[in-house]
């Protein structure tokens, strides 16, 4: 049912992007509509990332019960991989955010990427 609920909504919100950046120009949309366009792409790449961390665990448990290691590895929930999901989803919106103000350099990304490591650290310690 969880898969089904992110696949929607993860649809509906890719639709809605669409829409607005074909609707309107950013001028014209004002504050509200660049709002709602950060808005509609974090709750896509949380869908978009929590999904195909999900569906590389399953990936990566069967090969490892193929290859017979001495422990296979087991794969994640859906509702882990979608914890995962919402922090690193951050990243290219924060990306994005630095770039719309001319701030994107190595140095902020180094920095976006040391938030994202910790992030999904403090998720691996909170729901293992």
């Amino acid at each position: 049912m969880l898969r089904k609920v992110l696949i929607v909504l993860t649809t509906l919100s890719f639709g809605g992007i669409l829409l607005i950046i074909n609707l309107t120009t950013p001028s014209s949309a004002g504050p509200l509509g660049v709002l709602s366009v950060f808005i509609l792409a974090y709750i896509f790449f949380i869908g978009l990332s929590g999904l195909l961390i999900y569906f590389l665990s399953r990936l990566i448990s069967h090969i490892s019960i193929l290859v017979k290691t001495r422990h296979p590895i087991k794969e994640i929930s859906l509702k882990r991989a979608l914890y995962f999901g919402i922090v690193v989803a951050l990243a290219p919106i924060i990306l994005i955010g630095l770039q719309s103000v001319d701030s994107a350099n190595v140095y902020s990304f180094s920095l976006v990427i040391i938030f994202v490591a910790v992030g999904c650290l403090y998720v691996s310690k909170t729901t293992s």
